[in-house]
């Protein structure tokens, strides 16, 4: 997708609130307007007192101005009302500082003014999640890849748990079901068919 002014993939506005999981993410970009401040949160973009939950989730390859993946913005400078962005058990593109890695890179997460990004270091990487056929599997040895995608089992509980709920869902080209400790980002649905050809 590409936005013209923020949110290249989601963006999130006036006092909403909103839970995002088991979502990928990716390869959005927030252009900008001419003349104006360019490209706010390829990836996803909040506002104007919004309040986002991110887990178990990919944001990645996506770009944009003022924070590349993510930005947490005030909506305007006159009248800023500044909104709230949470991350845990993620894979976001860009993260950790190249120098630094406790600090958060401001190219990929952009934190305006009064503004407050909550997240939890020790579950989120910045690894390439190595998808497969586009964004809509990760690699699985299992399934014939070279390796394994480092967003298997990196979630925050078990793929079966209500809360999760994605027993029966896959993110393997195989179709094989997550199990254990759920994937990170989007899952597709099991679909098995019957063929049969006569000849």
């Amino acid at each position: 997708n590409a936005a013209g002014r923020d949110g290249g993939g989601v963006s999130v506005n006036w006092y909403a609130g909103l839970a995002i999981s088991n979502f990928t993410i990716a390869d959005n970009v927030a252009i900008g307007a001419t003349g104006e401040d360019a490209g706010f949160g390829g990836g996803l973009y909040s506002s104007y007192e919004s309040s986002v939950d991110v887990i178990n989730s990919i944001i990645w390859n996506n770009s944009g101005t003022q924070g590349a993946q993510i930005a947490v913005a005030v909506g305007s400078e006159f009248e800023p009302r500044p909104s709230t962005v949470n991350v845990a058990y993620s894979d976001v593109m860009g993260w950790q500082a190249p120098d630094d890695p406790a600090a958060i890179d401001p190219n990929a997460v952009f934190v305006d003014v009064g503004c407050t990004l909550g997240w939890d270091a020790a579950t989120i990487l910045n690894e390439d999640p190595l998808f497969v056929s586009r964004y809509y599997v990760l690699s699985h040895v299992s399934a014939g890849q070279a390796e394994n995608s480092p967003a298997i089992d990196a979630g925050s509980g078990n793929v079966n748990n209500p809360a999760i709920g994605l027993g029966g869902y896959t993110t393997a080209l195989n179709a094989e079901p997550d199990t254990g400790t759920v994937d990170l980002g989007y899952h597709n649905r099991i679909m098995k068919y019957r063929v049969d050809v006569s000849v």
